[in-house]
């Protein structure tokens, strides 16, 4: 059932890049991942583009389906060590150069919601005690194994100078008293503060000043740019949030309103309205999507017309090149040879 609330809330997305860990720690399981990355609306593969935007109530469904139908209790805690925060390639060069744990900390809580639209971290130093904590509301009831994933993921950017054996001493947890958290590795030795109103651990401010990494530190990495998610509420902007998910999704074979409209929370009847009221439908942005991705095909790969229309959906390479010139006005041919010789 649509929780008719989401209406003014922020369509929850986060980059493609923190995809792939969930898919190898099913892979170091024996689970298939692409059936469960197609229950939840997710792409199967890798992601082209680590940049794309997924939604992220589907990450938080999987990760809990998955943890209790193929019995993994710590999943959650996996899915975080298969590759820890600091490695995931949208964050990695930023986090890499910082001098020491305060630094690094300061600059994740910074660019964490421009990872995720829905993400808040923050420092908070008292009585020689700094709260490292997570403060965005959950996005299922019940939810153990995004926390688990979550908490882990703090701990492990601790770690990158604290060294892999340390643990905090306090640890809050928005989840009710469970067994599974209580006997998870990650939270050993540590005084586990359930029912919180957010994620939060303990961190000794003498610890802040640390420069020296511990051999869990990643590893230098090239610079890049990054392009922020941003937070959108459906009533200032769907649009753009609505345009990013149709990016990561254009080359699902049936990307229809009714799924498009379930991955974002909406009726397919809402979706079409609130888009209707800024100017636009559900047709225009799927093909504005198709259009961008055909250019962006045919300027960076080296993928044939007939792979690209195949790609996305057209059954016929004919009907592919009728629509292409119906949105840029030239043939994919033409179009072709003008991106290469520019």
């Amino acid at each position: 059932m649509i929780d008719k609330s989401t209406a003014s809330k922020p369509i929850g997305l986060v980059k493609a890049a923190f995809a792939e860990p969930f898919r190898v720690a099913m892979l170091n399981n024996d689970v298939d991942p692409d059936r469960y990355f197609r229950k939840y609306r997710l792409p199967v593969g890798k992601p082209e583009d680590p940049e794309l935007k997924l939604p992220v109530k589907s990450f938080f469904h999987l990760v809990n389906h998955v943890a209790i139908a193929e019995q993994i209790p710590d999943f959650g805690m996996q899915v975080a060590q298969v590759c820890p925060w600091y490695q995931i390639e949208t964050m990695h060069p930023l986090l890499a150069a910082q001098p020491n744990l305060e630094a690094l900390l300061t600059t994740f809580c910074q660019i964490a919601s421009d990872e995720s639209n829905v993400a808040i971290f923050n420092l908070q130093n008292w009585e020689g005690v700094c709260r490292f904590q997570y403060r965005s509301p959950p996005y299922i009831r019940n939810d153990i194994q995004m926390e688990l994933y979550r908490v882990t993921g703090m701990i492990e950017l601790v770690q990158v100078f604290a060294g892999t054996r340390w643990r905090p001493q306090t640890v809050d947890l928005m989840m009710g008293p469970n067994r599974i958290a209580a006997s998870n590795s990650i939270l050993d030795g540590c005084q586990l503060n359930f029912s919180q109103p957010g994620t939060a651990i303990e961190i000794p401010e003498q610890l802040l000043s640390r420069s020296q990494r511990s051999t869990a530190s990643p590893e230098p990495a090239a610079d890049r740019h990054y392009k922020s998610v941003g937070r959108l509420e459906y009533g200032d902007d769907l649009i753009t949030p609505l345009s990013g998910i149709l990016q990561s999704y254009i080359t699902e074979p049936d990307l229809s309103l009714a799924l498009v409209a379930d991955i974002v929370g909406l009726t397919p009847r809402d979706l079409q309205r609130k888009l209707s009221l800024q100017g636009s439908s559900y047709r225009d942005m799927l093909n504005d999507a198709r259009r961008d991705y055909a250019l962006r095909q045919l300027r960076e790969s080296d993928l044939s017309i007939s792979d690209i229309a195949r790609r996305l959906g057209y059954r016929e390479t004919g009907h592919f090149t009728r629509a292409f010139k119906r949105w840029t006005g030239m043939t994919p041919s033409d179009c072709h040879k003008q991106l290469r010789n520019h």
